[in-house]
């Protein structure tokens, strides 16, 4: 039985039906489940049981959150949680707010296009419920400015008038009369007495304390006690000084101070790199002391004409100037001079000895303490002269300090053993009177011989007096050339100075020495500075051995000497015939600074290069050149390529060039030769 299969045919309308559901967007299927699930609440809300059931439920959903932890209270968040969740309920409240005003919005708008227009009366009421509280704010207002102005009389009332204003209402009022009489015969008593008591002051200090209980603010104002010279008057008290005068010569003597204490000859820089002191953002190297306050005081006061007390002279000293001690040294003393200090510094504080220090004990026992004579005791003057003691109870010892240098066993890092190191450290000695003054003389001989020493090996600074005729030529000379002059910027960074015979009217700068090549290097360079010279073709020529000595080596007198480059090209081609000495010819015609023409010979061909001749080995028989690269089509114009620098066999120097003229145009060198050069570069 045969069945036969046929295939329905869809209705149209599903057909339809599917192709509009495929269109919907997502948008739109969200739109309509909103939409029927707002139906669904509304369905709800208007059957009491179902919405009773439906709170429930709710509920139920709340509680079953709550206890998985989905749901939490803000007091069980976290700082971060509460902070999304107020943010939330923020947004919430605004939104909502929004929507509200957006409502009365619509409404009014709404009302008020649909409603008749509204009379004078009726416009009237809403007016004055607008203008209602603004009148409260101006009564306010207005009050408080009343209040701020009862209060404000009040205090003008309760000022004190000034002695003016109250001596001019006196005057203007005639009941007043005698008050005003009796203001001025107080004023004419203080004035007289004033002045009595200013006539028996003698001291400074006195007449400081006198301006002192006569000045202040009113008295400035008011000028008091200028009434001529009778009583005393402003100018008498200082007042007339002004802050500008004062400053200035306190500036001057700060100025002269600080110079005294800077000079080398009163204090010496700290060595040590770590040696500065720093006060209010201030930082400078440290300056130590080379002798007291008290006789720097007294030096000040005979080499400068300022007059000042020492008191003024200590406080005046710089900060950065600072007395001596041993802590702050990082480089090595002298123990002969440490310890002879040391030693006259007991002896003084023993009232032994009026000498404190190495310095006033030459200059006591010496006539010159920078002579050599002196310093050997061979002066007649000063052989003789020897310290004064004056007497002491030897019974009583004294504690001298020195410098002495010992042996310390120490543990060896590396090696872990012990071994002895030199140590210098300072100890206190305890001796009587009697054996410190031996002590002392004994190590004066060794202090005069070490003194000796140091004045014989390190003479004198020899001074070279410039006149000032010599100066003022220079200076005319520099302004008269001064646009000849090349500057180079950073003059003090620099420490060489170099230049090749090849490259001439250049010269490099370097930071530091460098000698690793005789051509130059470009080792610590700084830069290079190109300048022009007047340099003519036929009368610039260039002495080399073969002008001054023949093959022989037999002298030639100078008045052979070729000048002319004319005779040179002949001397050069009488040179290069060939001779029975190998490279004699060569050895005498080529040296370093010549131009040259070089030729190369290929398969085919032959070129020929102009080039500078660098160097002239002439064991190998080559010559070191520098090519010159060709810029115009004469054959004239060359500029020099630094980085095509060849070893080059004397069989292929062809000639000797002319010298070319340099040409500078901006920082490039060009070398123009008289005459059209031969070359054929590839």
């Amino acid at each position: 039985m045969a069945v036969m299969m046929v295939k329905k045919k869809c209705p149209k309308w599903f057909i339809n039906m599917r192709h509009a559901k495929s269109k919907l967007t997502r948008e739109e299927i969200l739109k309509k489940k909103r939409e029927a699930e707002k139906a669904r609440l509304a369905r709800i809300k208007s059957d009491p049981i179902k919405l009773a059931e439906y709170k429930e439920k709710q509920k139920l959903q709340y509680l079953k959150k709550k206890e998985k932890g989905q749901r939490k209270n803000v007091e069980e968040m976290t700082p971060r949680e509460q902070r999304i969740t107020r943010k939330k309920w923020k947004n919430y409240s605004s939104n909502y707010r929004q929507r509200k005003r957006q409502l009365k919005q619509t409404t009014n708008n709404f009302i008020r296009q649909n409603s008749p227009p509204l009379t004078d009366d009726e416009i009237q009421p809403i007016i004055n419920e607008e203008i209602r509280p603004l009148k409260t704010k101006l009564n306010t207002q207005r009050q408080k400015y009343k209040r701020v102005k009862k209060q404000l009389k009040k205090v003008i009332k309760s000022v004190e008038k000034t002695p003016k204003t109250r001596i001019e209402d006196m005057s203007e009022d005639i009941t007043k009369k005698k008050e005003l009489v009796k203001k001025a015969l107080f004023g004419e008593v203080i004035k007289t007495q004033l002045e009595e008591n200013y006539t028996k002051l003698k001291t400074h200090e006195e007449r400081k304390k006198f301006k002192q209980v006569i000045s202040g603010n009113l008295v400035d104002k008011y000028k008091l006690w200028r009434i001529k010279n009778k009583a005393v008057t402003y100018k008498k008290t200082g007042h007339n000084l002004t802050n500008k005068k004062i400053n200035k010569s306190k500036t001057i003597i700060q100025g002269l101070v600080q110079k005294f204490f800077e000079d080398d000859s009163n204090s010496r820089q700290a060595a040590g790199k770590k040696e500065f002191v720093s006060r209010k953002q201030v930082k400078k190297q440290k300056r130590y002391l080379l002798d007291t306050m008290k006789n720097l005081h007294k030096k000040f006061l005979k080499t400068t004409p300022c007059v000042i007390s020492y008191s003024l002279f200590t406080r005046l000293r710089p900060f950065w100037v600072v007395p001596p001690t041993l802590s702050n040294r990082e480089t090595c003393s002298c123990t002969i001079h440490e310890n002879m200090n040391l030693q006259l510094a007991a002896l003084k504080k023993a009232n032994i000895t009026t000498v404190s220090n190495h310095q006033n004990m030459l200059e006591l026992l010496c006539c010159d303490r920078y002579s050599e004579r002196c310093l050997e005791r061979t002066c007649d003057n000063c052989c003789s002269k020897t310290l004064t003691y004056t007497e002491f109870d030897n019974s009583k010892p004294i504690l001298i300090k020195q410098w002495v240098s010992k042996k310390e066993s120490i543990t060896d890092l590396k090696t872990k053993k012990q071994r002895f190191v030199m140590k210098c450290k300072i100890e206190t000695q305890e001796m009587s009177p009697r054996n410190a003054i031996t002590k002392l003389e004994n190590d004066m001989v060794k202090f005069f011989r070490h003194y000796f020493n140091i004045l014989h090996q390190c003479p004198g600074i020899k001074i070279d007096v410039i006149e000032e005729c010599q100066i003022e030529k220079m200076n005319t000379i520099i302004n008269d050339k001064s646009s000849e002059m090349v500057a180079f910027k950073g003059t003090l960074l620099v420490h060489q100075v170099t230049g090749t015979a090849y490259i001439p009217n250049n010269l490099t700068m370097k930071s530091l020495s460098c000698f690793c090549h005789t051509d130059g290097c470009n080792h610590y360079k700084l830069g290079s500075i190109s300048y022009q010279t007047e340099i003519s073709a036929i009368n610039s020529t260039r002495i080399n051995t073969s002008t001054v000595f023949s093959d022989s080596e037999d002298d030639v007198p100078l008045s052979t000497y070729v000048k002319d480059n004319d005779d040179r090209s002949k001397l050069d081609r009488d040179l290069s015939a060939p001779g029975t000495s190998g490279y004699s010819h060569h050895q005498s015609r080529y040296s370093s600074g010549d131009y040259v023409l070089v030729k190369y010979i290929t398969k085919k061909t032959e070129y020929h290069y102009a080039a500078v001749c660098s160097s002239v080995d002439d064991e190998d028989g080559e010559v070191r050149v520098t090519f010159l690269k060709i810029c115009d089509q004469n054959g004239t114009l060359f500029k020099l390529d630094e980085r095509d620098v060849s070893d080059v066999p004397m069989d292929q120097v062809i000639k000797k060039l002319p010298v070319p003229n340099l040409i500078t145009k901006g920082k490039r060198v060009y070398y123009q030769f008289q005459e059209k050069i031969d070359v054929f570069e590839k």
